[in-house]
């Protein structure tokens, strides 16, 4: 697989390309990519030790700080979903003893997926110029934990607009959003004490309901949980209704999608694994359609007195 992945890559020329694992250490890249950026061809190169930790990054990125934000909120995402990978504890470990990071990742609380479609601009040595580059992130079906990048490079008609970058869009418009909603640190583990906006059902039927006329039960998630929580997900809302069982009733919270995926790591079982496609799916599908502003999450009263909302189009399995 890897050989028809190098072909691809060699095919980007003249835009550098790199295939990366999912702890950023690059397994591949093509001409364009070591000419641009020299470092690839070192052993072990990774890309978060080269961006965080080398001088050499912190001249070719402008406005260093707001990458190294970036960086780090997709090691946090990382290390919520693989806590027992001591590769990438590691990695966080040895980034970490940088002031500047660490700073950084003890005052930051956003989490992020991946760098897809971010513009910006490099200082590039090889070209003895600055120049604007998009970042295209792809994932391999064959290699579904890793990350193959290609970065174009463009001009746009105001290439000194402080304001607007060469698509047109809100410069650095990046480093002011997330693709997942802020966290605080238990925000996808059921509290001690459940949230104050909970429910109090009579029944699972009944805490399930709480996701509308086009809710999608997850019993491998729920199993997952524990034999007392029961997991519905929302596709209108984007949310998952977490139900838990307490002295013969259900306290039923909400929880934002993107929240409840970093919950849980991928998996071995093929059950759970479908389960976490429906969720993302839906989260994507949200995420196309509204952004990433904020929802509230407010649950009013039983089943009957919920609002649909049709904000979000459903996906996923129809519910037997």
């Amino acid at each position: 697989m890897k050989e028809a992945l190098q072909l691809f890559i060699d095919q980007q020329m003249p835009s550098p390309a790199y295939l990366s694992d999912g702890n950023w250490s690059i397994l591949a890249h093509n001409r364009a990519m070591a000419e641009w950026w020299p470092w690839v061809t070192e052993s072990n190169a990774n890309l978060m030790r080269w961006a965080l930790l080398s001088p050499e990054a912190r001249h070719q990125y402008s406005d260093w700080e707001k990458h190294a934000d970036v960086y780090v909120r997709l090691l946090k995402y990382a290390w919520m979903n693989r806590r027992e990978d001591r590769t990438l504890l590691q990695l966080i470990a040895d980034v970490r003893r940088n002031p500047d990071v660490n700073r950084i990742w003890k005052t930051r609380y956003d989490l992020g997926a991946d760098r897809d479609g971010h513009v910006f601009r490099m200082n590039v040595p090889a070209l003895g110029e600055t120049v604007e580059v998009v970042s295209h992130v792809l994932f391999p079906a064959s290699l579904p934990e890793c990350r193959l990048v290609v970065i174009t490079w463009l001009q746009g008609d105001e290439p000194d607009n402080r304001k607007v970058d060469a698509l047109g869009g809100e410069r650095d418009a990046w480093a002011k959003r997330t693709t997942l909603a802020p966290y605080t640190p238990r925000a996808w583990a059921r509290p001690a004490e459940l949230p104050q906006r909970t429910v109090s059902c009579r029944t699972q039927e009944e805490a399930a309901a709480l996701a509308g006329a086009s809710g999608i039960r997850l019993p491998a998630l729920s199993r997952r949980v524990g034999p007392t929580a029961h997991l519905t997900l929302a596709p209108s809302k984007n949310s998952v209704i977490w139900a838990t069982q307490e002295n013969g009733s259900w306290a039923a919270a909400e929880f934002d999608a993107s929240a409840v995926l970093a919950r849980f790591p991928r998996a071995a079982d093929r059950d759970t694994d479908v389960e976490l496609d429906v969720v993302r799916r839906t989260s994507l599908a949200c995420s196309r359609t509204q952004g990433t502003e904020k929802r509230p999450r407010v649950l009013r009263g039983r089943p009957s007195s919920i609002a649909r909302s049709e904000s979000c189009p459903p996906t996923g399995p129809e519910q037997p």
